[in-house]
């Protein structure tokens, strides 16, 4: 009896013995992938070909093309062993890079990244007409100085329609006809609020804009009022955009959210209502 025991006890060792061997293997064979660093050559050609335009050349030399894959090869060991190192952990920077990437990566696949068609965007218009109004409009003309006590006399501007050959040079043309924003955007805020504070007709006192000072004459001033889809169209694209891409979020957010237990301090929050979040994208662009 007792040496069928002892053999039940070498055979479990044995099984134990190999089990363990199998277990280090595995680890052994993982750890050994992980030290594994594969680089794609058609990623090597794209970082190649953007530095060579980076750099206003038509293709790298065999130095450069050394450095780029040399870059390349330290970037994926340096970030692997800044991992293994739990650098990525309580990082604020690294984490809002990563809420970015996801949130970019959602809207990408709610499809915020087609295009809307025509058919579409004048449906949204159609629905909230309201929201798109024409700007008022002001047609004046002026005269440029450098120095306000440079600028022609108030009766160069009496009565003209068009700017007169009077003032000094200016880089952009002396007739205008724009909303406030887009005087604002061109000669600032300042100047814009003068020109709109004008009675029709009448010529300003030395205005300054980001160039200099001015004088002006209010030709006419067009009110503002409903506009067509054709005049608001840009408008109306950047708003449908928008609304689309939160929308996505916040489905993507609402359907998470809803799998986690969210406390604040003791407290559960029920009911959670995400925010009107986008992904902010690189390109700056006016959704944004």
């Amino acid at each position: 009896m007792f040496a069928a025991l002892s053999r039940l006890a070498r055979s479990r060792i044995v099984v134990f013995a190999v089990f363990g061997l199998a277990l280090y293997g595995l680890a052994s064979s993982r750890a050994e992938r992980a030290k594994v660093v594969e680089i794609d050559p058609a990623v090597l050609a794209s970082v190649r070909d953007a530095q060579a335009k980076k750099l206003g050349v038509g293709a790298l030399g065999d130095d450069g093309r050394r450095e780029v894959e040399s870059r390349l090869i330290e970037d994926e060991i340096l970030y692997r062993e800044a991992l293994r190192m739990g650098l990525d952990r309580d990082d604020p920077v690294i984490r809002q890079r990563l809420v970015q990437k996801l949130l970019l990566l959602v809207e990408d696949m709610g499809g915020a990244s087609r295009d809307p068609t025509r058919a579409e965007l004048v449906a949204y218009f159609e629905e909230r007409r309201a929201r798109f109004r024409r700007p008022a409009r002001y047609r004046f003309v002026h005269v440029f100085a450098s120095r306000a006590d440079a600028l022609p006399p108030t009766s160069a501007l009496a009565g003209a329609t068009e700017p007169p050959a009077a003032g000094e040079p200016f880089p952009y043309p002396r007739s205008n006809r724009s909303s406030r924003d887009e005087i604002a955007r061109l000669f600032g805020a300042a100047f814009a609020a003068g020109v709109a504070a004008l009675p029709e007709g009448a010529v300003s006192a030395p205005l300054q804009s980001s160039f200099g000072w001015h004088r002006v004459r209010l030709v006419a001033r067009e009110e503002g009022g409903p506009a067509t889809f054709e005049e608001v169209e840009k408008d109306v694209a950047v708003e449908y955009l928008l609304e689309r891409r939160e929308a996505i979020v916040g489905a993507y957010l609402r359907e998470t959210t809803a799998s986690y237990d969210i406390r604040v301090g003791p407290d559960r929050l029920v009911g959670f209502t995400p925010t009107r979040r986008v992904a902010a994208r690189a390109e700056g662009s006016a959704e944004d």
